[in-house]
């Protein structure tokens, strides 16, 4: 998946935290429960209509119970969508360079690489309460280079990933002024 530059190592391979993953999932599950729930009050619920109660109230209870299966699977098909997204989106440190790989879907994905002499400054932001006591927040990378600036959302123990980033470029710098 990675194609690495002679003697080059990957240092770390960094994902989002699983907070992240977990805020996604537990939003989809209220929504998935969400159809049983309103079928579990209106099933007991009789409306007279006639001679032929039961029989609007059967066909009523199938349809809506296809219905809710079909919105199930919606909600699957959109939980395997969150997770790939989760799990193919990463960054990527090796000792020469910063690869970010985005993952847009099943079938985009962006492969960005930043090579560490070009690293001019590193943000964290860690911003809330949930963020601070699970310890996760964003990383912003600004580059020498006009290419756009690397941003992860998400991404556990902020402040440590900097200072690996940081160690990264400062001897990628040495060894750069070594030899000139």
């Amino acid at each position: 998946m990675i194609k690495l530059e002679h003697n080059e190592k990957i240092i770390k391979k960094i994902r989002k935290h699983w907070f992240v993953l977990f805020e996604h999932l537990f939003v989809l599950f209220l929504v998935f429960l969400a159809p049983f729930i309103i079928h579990a009050f209106v099933a007991g619920t009789e409306i007279a209509f006639g001679a032929n109660t039961t029989v609007v109230l059967e066909l009523g209870a199938s349809l809506y119970l296809f219905l809710a299966s079909l919105w199930a699977l919606l909600i699957w098909m959109k939980c395997i969508a969150i997770w790939t997204d989760y799990y193919l989106d990463m960054w990527v440190v090796t000792n020469r360079r910063l690869i970010d790989i985005e993952q847009y879907g099943f079938f985009h994905r962006e492969t960005s690489t930043l090579r560490m002499e070009q690293i001019q400054d590193i943000t964290t932001e860690t911003r809330g309460i949930l963020p601070t006591i699970f310890n996760f927040g964003h990383i912003y990378v600004q580059s020498a280079a006009e290419s756009r600036e690397f941003t992860i959302r998400g991404i556990p123990n902020p402040r440590n990933i900097k200072e690996l980033i940081f160690k990264q470029h400062d001897r990628m710098t040495e060894k750069e002024n070594m030899f000139s």
